[in-house]
C-alpha cells in the first residue's frame, strides 16, 4: 500500500479483478476457442499474460497514481488471460489421454500446473520483497515475472499442439453456439452442480483472500511473511491432493461419491478450524486448514470431469464450456462470499472473523445438500463401461 500510497481497497482490487472479469467474459472466450481453435486460444492467453506482466513491471517503475493505474491495467490484462487458461485442462486431457484411460490424472496435472504459479508467488514474494528495500525489490520481482511469462509464451509458440497428429480429425474444436450455451444453462442437473461447485470453490477463494484477517488478530506472533509461507504450503497440499484424486478417478470413475466426500470433508475441517481459532490452538488450526485447502483444491478436477458426465446424458458436451461455466460460478460466489465475510468481520473481538467463518460453514452445508439433487449417474462411468464398447466410451469422453 505504501509503495503506491493507495488505500487497502485499491490494493485488494488487484486480486478481485480476476474474480470479476471471468463471469463477465467467459462466453466470448468460449466463442474465441470455437472460432480459432484450442491452440491459438492457449497461445493468445499466454501472450496476454506476458503483456500484463510487462505493464505491471512498467507501472512499478513510477511510484505514483499513474504508475498504479498502469500496473492495474497490466493486472486486468492478466485477468483476461486466465479466460484462456483455466478452462483448458479438461479439454486437453480428454483429447490426449482418454484413449489411455488417464484423462482424470491429466486434468489434475493441468490444474496443478495452474496452482504451481500461485504457490511460487506465495513463497517468492516474502523472500524477494523486503520492507526496507521494497523500492528496488518490487520492480525486480515484477521484471522476473515478465521474463518467465515471456519465456512460456515463446515456448508455447514453438511446441504447443492442440491434439495428437493421428487424431486431429476427431479432436477439432466443437461448435458451441449461443443455443448450445443456453442449453447448458437450462439443464437442471448441470446447474445444480454449477451452483454447488460455485459455493464451495467461492468459499475457498474467500478463505484464501481473508486468511490474514483470520490469523493475524488471533495469533499475534505471526506476520505477513508467515501468511505467505502458509499460502505456499496450502497450495502444495492441494496440488498433491489433485494428483492423487486424478489417479484414483482413473481407476474407479467414482466422480459423484468423490465429490460428496471431499465436500463434506471440507465442511467438517472448516468447523474444526473455526473451533481451533476460537480457542487459539495454533497447531490444530494449521493442520485443519491444510486439510481443508487440500480437499477444496482437489474438488476442482473432480467436478470438471463430473460435470461432463452429468450433462452428457442430455447434451453434446464441450469441456471448455462446462469448465468455463463452473469457473464463472466459482468467481461469482467468490466475490459474494468475500464481500459478505468482510462485512461481517467484528473488529471488537480477537477472533474478528468468527461470525464470518460460521456463516461460510452454513453456506457450504447448503452447497453440499444441493449435490444430492443431482440425478444418479451410475457412479459414474463404471457401470457404463459394461454397456458400451471402447469406441463409444472414447466418444463420450471427447464430447462426440
Amino acid at each position: 500500500m505504501s509503495y503506491f500510497s493507495q488505500t487497502p481497497s485499491s490494493i485488494n482490487s488487484l486480486s478481485s479483478i480476476y474474480l470479476l472479469l471471468y463471469p463477465i467474459l467467459f462466453i466470448p472466450s468460449i466463442k474465441f476457442f470455437n472460432t480459432y481453435g484450442i491452440k491459438f486460444g492457449v497461445i493468445f492467453g499466454a501472450f496476454l499474460n506476458s503483456l500484463g506482466a510487462l505493464l505491471r513491471f512498467l507501472g512499478s517503475l513510477k511510484r505514483s497514481y499513474i504508475g498504479f493505474w498502469i500496473l492495474f491495467l497490466g493486472q486486468t490484462i492478466a485477468a483476461l488471460a486466465q479466460l484462456f487458461m483455466l478452462c483448458v485442462p479438461p479439454k486437453l486431457a480428454n483429447i490426449w489421454f482418454s484413449q489411455f484411460g488417464q484423462q482424470n490424472f491429466a486434468t489434475s496435472v493441468g490444474i496443478t500446473a495452474n496452482s504451481a504459479g500461485v504457490a511460487i508467488g506465495f513463497i517468492l514474494s516474502p523472500w524477494m520483497i523486503k520492507e526496507k528495500t521494497a523500492n528496488h525489490d518490487i520492480p525486480n520481482y515484477l521484471l522476473l515475472q515478465f521474463i518467465v511469462c515471456a519465456m512460456i509464451y515463446l515456448f508455447l509458440i514453438f511446441t504447443f499442439k492442440s491434439s495428437p497428429d493421428k487424431r486431429t480429425n476427431r479432436t477439432m474444436p466443437l461448435s458451441t453456439t449461443n443455443l448450445n450455451i443456453s442449453d447448458y444453462f437450462s439443464d437442471k442437473m448441470f446447474m445444480i452442480l454449477t451452483i454447488s461447485f460455485g459455493i464451495v470453490t467461492g468459499g475457498e477463494y474467500a478463505l484464501s483472500t481473508l486468511l490474514s484477517q483470520m490469523i493475524l488478530p488471533v495469533f499475534e506472533k505471526f506476520d505477513e511473511s508467515t501468511i505467505g509461507l502458509l499460502g505456499f504450503f496450502f497450495v502444495i497440499a492441494g496440488m498433491v491432493g489433485s494428483l492423487v484424486i486424478g489417479i484414483y478417478l482413473d481407476h474407479t470413475l467414482a466422480y459423484k461419491s468423490s465429490y460428496r466426500y471431499l465436500y463434506i470433508g471440507s465442511i467438517i475441517t472448516l468447523g474444526l478450524s473455526n473451533i481451533a481459532l476460537k480457542y487459539e490452538f495454533a497447531e490444530l488450526f494449521f493442520y485443519k486448514v491444510y486439510a481443508i485447502k487440500c480437499m477444496l483444491l482437489t474438488l476442482a478436477p473432480t467436478a470438471f470431469q463430473y460435470a461432463t458426465i452429468v450433462i452428457s446424458k442430455r447434451l453434446s458436451t464441450d469441456e471448455i464450456t462446462t469448465t468455463g461455466i463452473l469457473n464463472a460460478s466459482a468467481s461469482l460466489f467468490g466475490i459474494l462470499l468475500i464481500s459478505l465475510m468482510d462485512t461481517l468481520e467484528n473488529l471488537n473481538k480477537k477472533f474478528t472473523m468468527e461470525l464470518s467463518n460460521w456463516v461460510l460453514f452454513v453456506i457450504l452445508i447448503g452447497g453440499f445438500w444441493l449435490s444430492f439433487w443431482i440425478s444418479p449417474t451410475k457412479d459414474d462411468r463404471k457401470d457404463d463401461r459394461d454397456d458400451r464398447d471402447e469406441e463409444e466410451y472414447t466418444n463420450l469422453l471427447i464430447g462426440h
